[in-house]
This record gives C-alpha cells, structure tokens and sequence, in this order.
C-alpha cells in the first residue's frame, strides 16, 4: 500500500529543510504513529507531506518502511528521494493530495489512487449511506461459501466473511493474473477504514448483511463487537469493530450491545515483535477478556470483527462466551477474510 503522511510543521517544527538532521546513517527516518500502527506494514510506500511553513505546501520525501516499532508506535523509513526546497510531485499532483489531507486531527490517509473514489463510487457515498443504490457497491461479490475454508481455530462455529482482503504478503501467485479489481477495490476501502476512515463502515457492514442474508441467518439478539483496546481508545483510534456492528445492528434490526471488554491493554503485533508466540497471546487475551454476565439473557448472537486472518482472537472470545454461557447460539462475522491458505477453498473459484 502507499500512505500520505502529513506533517504540519508550524506545529512541531519539522520542515523540509530540516530532513537531513532529521535522518539516521542518512539514510532512514522515524515518524511517529500514534494511531492505526497494526495497519502499516514493511515494504509498504510512505510520501511525507509537508504543510505550513514558509514554503510551498507538498511532498517533499518518500520512502518504503523499513521496520515498525509498536512499542513506541513508530515507523522507520528507508528514504528513497526528498528535496528541501522542492515539492517531489507536480503542481496539479500537490493540489490533489493537498486536498485529500486537509482534514483536521488525522495524519495518516491512502494515496488516493488507492482510494475507492472514483466513477459513481465515492467516500461521501458512502458516509452518506447511499451504497445499496450505487452500481460499484452493487458489483462487489461477496465470498461465495464453497470457495472457503472456516480457518482451524474456529471450525465448528458459522462463520460469515463479507469479502475477500488481500494481505500485504498473498501466498498466492498472480503471475500474469492481477488481483480482480474488486478485490482491489474493497481491499482499498479496507485499509482506508483500517486507517480511520470511518465513512467506510457502512458499505462494509451491508456486505456482512447481504452475506447473512445469503445464508438465510438472522433472529439475532444482539450484535456484539470484538472490544478496542483500552490503549488504542486512549490514543483516539477508531473503533471499527463498534462502527461496524452499530451500522450491522441498523441494517438487520437488532440492538447493539458492547457485552464484551478488554481489562488491559493487548497487542498482538507488540507481543509478536516482543517475541511471543501466537499461544501466548492467546492466553494473555483469554485473561484480559471480560464477558458482561447479560449474556445469560441471550439466545442467538452476532459477534462481529473487522476482519479476519486465522481467527485467534475469535476463537477466545467465542470459547470463552460458551464456557460462561453455554446456552447462547454464537455466529461469527467480519468485513473480511484476509487470503490466507487456511482460508482458501478454491484459489481458482474467487477470480482472483
């Protein structure tokens, strides 16, 4: 993916004169990323945009990541190119990114030819709920059952996948067949969601809901999403399991209910890079993990997640809501499934 990372430099003083100083073994730079550290990854394309100076306003510095420090939620940057004087891109280039950066309080947004905003489509589309009406939406297949695989963990529960989600290291081999374009095209929308755009959760979740509807499931009690972190909330990260499950709760008609919650602050990124296994996060999450005792009032839930990789925080938490709870039917969904080879059927069947 590419990113567009600003900096406004009448506020922290960083300006593009000062990139050099800025810079370790003139080679690497380290920026801050406060929120939305689990959606970068390395190898992925940063353009660093600056704004506010005594300057003309642009990019002035791009480069790949390199590594990502979750501990102190930084990311270094291997520089590719910068000018200190010069925007990198064109005027008409500047003027565009220029626009999809003015928004207050965020720092981080997708390049925007990785934006889903073009033809009939657009963000404010879909912020605006307009989505079952648009012929793009519309054209978005959801996975179809007999091309997936339910991953190990979580075999013996339903689980209803809304699209596909290509990870930033497919197992699979496109040689001269690119990805579909809408597989593109939602794996975009995810990551711009992922990063904070919240105006993508409705289109998201009434992929969930026509995924449902396709597997004749409903007579919910309630939707209950995955818990945020509380560290994650502290720093104002978006919430986009909650985002989702509020516009699901609308579209299917049954209320929302946040019966689960974190006691600590949990992460499996950090835990890994910390040199954990997969097992230990797991325990450390079932430890964390607190389930509200009115789920004893339930029959039927829907537990939702954003997305879906192999489905280890999934399995604890429905594990765990069975132990308590052992009468209460849960169904699992997401907004995707990440393409991972424990997920995947039929790599011919979904068109990739």
């Amino acid at each position: 993916m590419r990113y567009l990372y600003k900096i406004n430099s009448k506020f922290d003083g960083f300006t593009p004169e000062r990139i050099p100083e800025r810079m370790v073994d003139g080679r690497y730079l380290r920026l801050g990323w406060a929120k939305y550290i689990d959606a970068i990854h390395r190898g992925d394309e940063v353009w660093v945009i600056f704004i506010g100076g005594k300057f003309v306003n642009g990019v002035y510095l791009r480069g790949i990541v390199a590594q990502i420090d979750a501990d102190a939620s930084q990311v270094v940057l291997r520089v590719q190119k910068y000018d200190q004087r010069t925007p990198l891109t064109d005027a008409a280039t500047s003027m565009a990114l220029l626009q999809v950066v003015n928004v207050r309080y965020r720092q981080v947004f997708l390049w925007p030819a990785d934006r889903v905003a073009q033809g009939q489509c657009s963000v404010d589309r879909c912020g605006n709920r307009d989505c079952l009406t648009c012929d793009i939406w519309t054209g978005l297949p959801e996975i179809d059952p007999r091309h997936y695989h339910v991953p190990a963990p979580l075999r013996g529960t339903t689980v209803v996948p809304a699209f596909w989600i290509i990870p930033p290291r497919c197992f699979l081999y496109y040689g001269a067949r690119a990805p579909a374009s809408w597989i593109k095209r939602v794996t975009n929308m995810f990551s711009a969601f992922k990063i904070g755009e919240k105006r993508y959760a409705f289109p998201l979740a009434a992929g969930i809901d026509a995924a449902l509807t396709s597997r004749g499931l409903n007579g919910f009690d309630a939707v209950v999403p995955i818990p945020l972190s509380p560290e994650k909330a502290a720093n104002g990260e978006l919430d986009r399991t909650d985002a989702l499950a509020t516009e699901l709760a609308r579209l299917i008609g049954a209320p929302k209910r946040s019966y689960l919650s974190l006691s600590g602050a949990i992460s499996k990124r950090r835990m890994i890079a910390q040199g954990h296994t997969a097992s230990h996060f797991k325990r450390r999450y079932e430890q964390f993990l607190q389930v509200d005792p009115s789920f004893a009032q339930l029959h039927r839930i829907l537990l939702v997640d954003d997305v879906i990789t192999r489905g280890s925080t999934l399995s604890v938490a429905v594990a765990k809501i069975r132990s308590l709870h052992p009468g209460v039917e849960v169904i699992v969904t997401a907004a995707g499934q990440m393409v991972v080879k424990d997920a995947v059927a039929d790599v011919n069947g979904p068109a990739w």
